[in-house]
């Protein structure tokens, strides 16, 4: 299971200090490795107030499994930092496909506390690989919760991030990884960056957003 989550904003040193006590490596029975991952994020100022962002979140990976001949579900989640029944907060999801077919899914969500936790599973089959695709459309406040966060779940070959920004800027923090990630782009309005190689669980990276 892989875990995307906006969390409450923190000081740049704890960051590094959740970042320094991440390596607890492992693999998972269903999985035996993400190949190829890119995550395309659009991410757009449009309440500077009230500080709300409207991110859309587009996630293509392909799954090679443990056992080809093994159906199983594939789980889908994502925590949204929020006040008790904060009505701008949301994630709609657009879709979601395997080997280029949509597919239908139930989303589940449940705001308790101060998470809007959203939760789907993906049905697989018997193929010897998956090559899934997931769109979600965020919106939220910057003021609860200004971090964009992707901790691996399982072992994972290669990853690249790319990231559109309208009227925010992004700090860009690796996550435990044992190598570095590569900038490609760097401009204004964009940031690309890729990992080449092996990342293990509970690897990943980290963005710290602020309006500019």
């Amino acid at each position: 299971m892989f875990v995307r989550s906006e969390l409450r904003a923190v000081k740049q040193d704890v960051v590094l200090k959740m970042v320094s006590a991440l390596p607890n490596y492992g693999s998972c029975p269903l999985v035996h490795y993400y190949d190829d991952c890119t995550d395309i994020i659009d991410i757009n100022l449009i309440d500077a107030v009230k500080q709300i962002v409207r991110v859309n979140h587009k996630s293509t990976f392909t799954i090679i499994p443990a056992e080809s001949n093994t159906p199983f579900m594939h789980p889908y989640q994502n925590n949204i930092s929020c006040k008790p029944n904060y009505t701008d907060t949301s994630l709609v999801l657009n879709s979601v496909k395997i080997n280029s077919n949509e597919v239908k899914v139930i989303l589940e969500q449940d705001m308790t506390g101060n998470f809007l936790k959203s939760k789907f599973k993906i049905p697989l089959g018997d193929k010897h690989s998956y090559k899934i695709e997931i769109d979600v459309t965020k919106t939220y406040s910057l003021l609860e919760d200004n971090l964009i966060m992707y901790i691996n779940g399982y072992i994972q070959h290669n990853l690249k991030v790319q990231m559109f920004l309208q009227g925010i800027s992004v700090k860009f923090i690796e996550c435990g990884t044992l190598g570095s990630f590569k900038t490609i782009n760097d401009r204004d309005g964009f940031l690309e960056k890729h990992y080449t190689g092996i990342l293990y669980k509970r690897q990943g990276y980290i963005a710290y957003l602020n309006i500019e």
